[in-house]
Protein backbone atom coordinates (compact mmCIF):
# COMPACT_ATOMS: atom_id res chain seq x y z
CA UNK A 1 0.00 0.00 0.00
CA UNK A 2 1.51 3.42 -0.94
CA UNK A 3 0.65 6.30 1.64
CA UNK A 4 0.91 9.62 1.02
CA UNK A 5 0.75 12.87 2.62
CA UNK A 6 -1.20 15.61 0.65
CA UNK A 7 -2.63 19.17 1.64
CA UNK A 8 -3.70 18.93 5.49
CA UNK A 9 -1.17 15.78 6.14
CA UNK A 10 -4.38 13.62 4.81
CA UNK A 11 -3.10 9.86 4.83
CA UNK A 12 -4.60 8.57 1.47
CA UNK A 13 -5.08 5.42 0.53
CA UNK A 14 -3.01 3.91 -3.02
CA UNK A 15 -6.53 4.64 -5.09
CA UNK A 16 -6.79 8.11 -3.91
CA UNK A 17 -2.48 8.48 -4.13
CA UNK A 18 -3.38 7.70 -7.74
CA UNK A 19 -6.47 9.74 -8.32
CA UNK A 20 -4.31 12.99 -7.42
CA UNK A 21 -1.15 11.99 -9.03
CA UNK A 22 -3.38 11.38 -12.00
CA UNK A 23 -5.11 14.82 -11.91
CA UNK A 24 -1.76 17.24 -10.85
CA UNK A 25 -0.24 15.53 -14.42
CA UNK A 26 -3.58 15.67 -16.64
CA UNK A 27 -3.76 19.39 -14.87
CA UNK A 28 -0.19 20.14 -17.27
CA UNK A 29 -0.53 18.69 -20.29
CA UNK A 30 -2.20 20.48 -23.07
CA UNK A 31 -6.02 19.23 -24.03
CA UNK A 32 -4.67 18.84 -27.39
CA UNK A 33 -2.05 16.20 -26.17
CA UNK A 34 -4.61 14.40 -24.04
CA UNK A 35 -6.82 13.93 -26.83
CA UNK A 36 -4.60 12.08 -28.79
CA UNK A 37 -3.45 10.02 -26.21
CA UNK A 38 -7.14 8.91 -25.49
CA UNK A 39 -7.46 8.60 -29.49
CA UNK A 40 -4.49 6.37 -29.80
CA UNK A 41 -3.93 5.00 -26.80
CA UNK A 42 -0.20 4.02 -25.62
CA UNK A 43 2.21 1.25 -26.25
CA UNK A 44 4.52 0.26 -23.53
CA UNK A 45 7.62 -1.99 -25.02
CA UNK A 46 10.01 -3.31 -22.36
CA UNK A 47 13.54 -5.42 -23.70
CA UNK A 48 15.39 -7.36 -21.46
CA UNK A 49 19.24 -7.04 -22.25
CA UNK A 50 21.85 -8.97 -20.69
CA UNK A 51 24.12 -6.59 -18.96
CA UNK A 52 21.69 -3.66 -19.23
CA UNK A 53 18.34 -4.04 -17.75
CA UNK A 54 17.06 -6.15 -14.72
CA UNK A 55 17.33 -10.28 -15.93
CA UNK A 56 13.69 -11.18 -17.47
CA UNK A 57 14.05 -14.22 -14.39
CA UNK A 58 14.11 -11.28 -11.86
CA UNK A 59 11.31 -9.79 -13.25
CA UNK A 60 8.91 -12.40 -13.36
CA UNK A 61 10.40 -14.71 -10.52
CA UNK A 62 10.98 -17.52 -12.70
CA UNK A 63 13.76 -19.14 -14.93
CA UNK A 64 10.80 -20.92 -16.98
CA UNK A 65 10.17 -19.57 -20.23
CA UNK A 66 6.12 -21.39 -20.03
CA UNK A 67 5.55 -19.95 -16.79
CA UNK A 68 6.37 -16.37 -18.20
CA UNK A 69 4.31 -16.91 -21.52
CA UNK A 70 1.32 -18.10 -19.05
CA UNK A 71 1.30 -14.98 -17.05
CA UNK A 72 1.79 -12.54 -20.64
CA UNK A 73 -1.05 -14.69 -22.47
CA UNK A 74 -3.34 -14.23 -19.01
CA UNK A 75 -2.61 -10.48 -19.06
CA UNK A 76 -3.01 -9.67 -22.50
CA UNK A 77 0.82 -8.82 -23.04
CA UNK A 78 2.58 -9.58 -26.24
CA UNK A 79 5.86 -11.76 -25.26
CA UNK A 80 8.80 -12.24 -27.82
CA UNK A 81 11.88 -14.63 -27.26
CA UNK A 82 15.03 -13.98 -29.18
CA UNK A 83 17.69 -16.62 -29.90
CA UNK A 84 19.37 -15.18 -27.46
CA UNK A 85 17.41 -15.76 -24.93
CA UNK A 86 16.27 -11.89 -24.28
CA UNK A 87 12.51 -11.26 -24.18
CA UNK A 88 10.86 -8.55 -24.95
CA UNK A 89 6.72 -8.10 -24.16
CA UNK A 90 4.60 -4.93 -25.12
CA UNK A 91 1.33 -4.25 -23.96
CA UNK A 92 -1.32 -1.68 -25.46
CA UNK A 93 -3.03 0.95 -23.22
CA UNK A 94 -5.88 3.23 -23.77
CA UNK A 95 -5.81 6.80 -23.04
CA UNK A 96 -7.38 6.66 -20.05
CA UNK A 97 -4.65 4.04 -18.59
CA UNK A 98 -6.77 0.76 -18.97
CA UNK A 99 -4.62 -2.11 -20.55
CA UNK A 100 -6.46 -2.88 -23.72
Amino acid sequence: MVLSFVRGFQVLDEAAYDSVLESVITERVPENIRENFSRKGVMYVRDYMKGIDVPWQTVFQTDSREEVNEFCQKNDIECTWRSDDLAANQAGCTGNGKIS
